[in-house]
Parts: C-alpha cells; sequence; structure tokens
C-alpha cells in the first residue's frame, strides 16, 4: 500500500513543484513589491516543505521495507534453526542414520499396526573394539558410516535403517511374506555388510 502510493504521489508532487510553484515563486520574485516577494518566498518556501516531507515519507518506507524485509529473514533462519535441530535430535551425527530415539518413536508404530508383517535385524560389528583401538578412532568412523551406506543400500521402500549407538545398527523391513523371505533378507544384508571395506587412511 505504503509502495503504491508513493508511486502514484511523488510524480504528482514533482510535477505541482516544477510546473505551479516554482515558476510561481520566481515570476513573484521579479515582480516588485513587498507582497509579490513575501508570496515568492512562501511559494518557494512550501515547495522546499513538500519536496521533504516525501523524501522523508519515502525514506521511512524505505526502513519499514528492509525491517520487513529482516524479520522474514530472522523467520526463515529461525525455521531453518529448528528442523536443524529437531533433525540432529533424531538422527545420529557419524552417519546420518535415525538414531536409538527416532527407532524407539518408530516401534509402537510399527506394534500397533496389523495390517503388514515386519521383520527386525539388528547388527553389531564382531571385534570393532579392537579394530577402532588398533587402527585409530578416524579409521574406526569411516567403517560405521559404510556400513551405514550399505545398510541404507540395502533397505527397500518403507524399510527403517537406524544406528543405535556404538556399532549397533538395525533394519526394521516391513511387508515380509513370512519366515523364509526373513531369512533370504538377513542372508543378502549380511553377505553385503561381510564384503570386504576399502577405507583411506
Amino acid at each position: 500500500g505504503g509502495g503504491l502510493l508513493l508511486s502514484a504521489v511523488y510524480p504528482a508532487a514533482v510535477t505541482y513543484m516544477a510546473c505551479i510553484l516554482v515558476p510561481v515563486a520566481l515570476r513573484c520574485f521579479l515582480l516588485e513589491g513587498s507582497e509579490y516577494l513575501l508570496l515568492g518566498t512562501l511559494a518557494l518556501s512550501f515547495a522546499i516543505f513538500l519536496l521533504n516531507l516525501i523524501d522523508n515519507y519515502a525514506r521511512l518506507f524505505a526502513d519499514k521495507q528492509r525491517a520487513v524485509e529482516e524479520l522474514s529473514r530472522s523467520l526463515i533462519a529461525a525455521e531453518d534453526a529448528q528442523r536443524e535441530i529437531e533433525h540432529a535430535a533424531m538422527h545420529d551425527a557419524l552417519t546420518g542414520l535415525p538414531n536409538r530415539r527416532a527407532f524407539l518413536g518408530r516401534m509402537p508404530w510399527v506394534t500397533a499396526s496389523d495390517k503388514t508383517t515386519c521383520a527386525l535385524f539388528y547388527f553389531d560389528l564382531d571385534r570393532f573394539k579392537p579394530a577402532n583401538d588398533t587402527f585409530g578412532h578416524g579409521v574406526g568412523d569411516k567403517l560405521l558410516q559404510a556400513v551405514g551406506l550399505r545398510l541404507g543400500a540395502c533397505a527397500r521402500s518403507g524399510d527403517f535403517v537406524a544406528r543405535l549407538g556404538g556399532d549397533e545398527f538395525t533394519l526394521l523391513a516391513g511387508n515380509i511374506r513370512g519366515p523364509a523371505e526373513a531369512q533370504a533378507r538377513a542372508a543378502a544384508i549380511l553377505h553385503s555388510l561381510t564384503h570386504p571395506y576399502g577405507l583411506d587412511g
């Protein structure tokens, strides 16, 4: 509203000053008599006053626009920060997978549903601690990240992969038709996880 008003008033005011007030003031200054001098001074003073008034309004409107834009940026930043906090609370920082809290939050929904059969696979890495101590935590972290990626690659649509903590991972598979399929899924996942890892460093 303010921008439209300013864009409409400013050209009209400039035209009024240039075509009426300033010529009237100049004509009065050329005429003899104190009354013409006074009238010219008043016309010129009003032109200057009008120009300053519009300029001040334009500055106020610009300040308001900047304040609105800054507020909008602050709100967007706050929303982004909130999403990051919520994501961090439910995800493992190292692997990016959902964490134990997210997994425990998912379980009541699964157990309450009787429309699908699920299989829960739990994995921990054999001899991870000795390897971590021998080769260093940097290599251990890369191994955990690689395991997370392989589990993610093994997941199907609707599956849920999480890192519970340490070297513990879980994969919750949905739409399992029976024990035979669950065993086949487990064998395929173990085959992927036991394939040799190439870790830099």
